[in-house]
């Protein structure tokens, strides 16, 4: 993975919790086609709260932001959340 450095990437460096999501989905996403609980499809991370490391509140206000600026998509399930970011503006996974 690596991390692009422009001015977007600075702006979103700005949103700690925001920026915090966007590198753990990617430093997670899976990246190649093989066996994985949960079954993930290669692009897609595995996140929760706890994973992250931050608050319920803040896990779902950051989820909704991401997904509002068009940076990360989501499907929830009962165990947690399948995150798959769809921009190529801060990270080359």
């Amino acid at each position: 993975m690596e991390i692009l450095i422009n001015r977007e990437t600075d702006n979103l460096m700005k949103d700690t919790d925001a920026f915090l999501m966007m590198l753990k989905i990617a430093y997670n996403t899976k990246r190649e086609d093989s066996f994985s609980i949960p079954d993930l499809e290669v692009g897609e991370a595995f996140i929760t709260a706890d994973i992250i490391g931050i608050s319920q509140q803040t896990f779902r206000t950051t989820k909704k932001k991401l997904e509002k600026w068009g940076f990360v998509s989501f499907k929830t399930n009962n165990k947690g959340t399948i995150a798959r970011i769809i921009t190529d503006k801060f990270f080359r996974i």
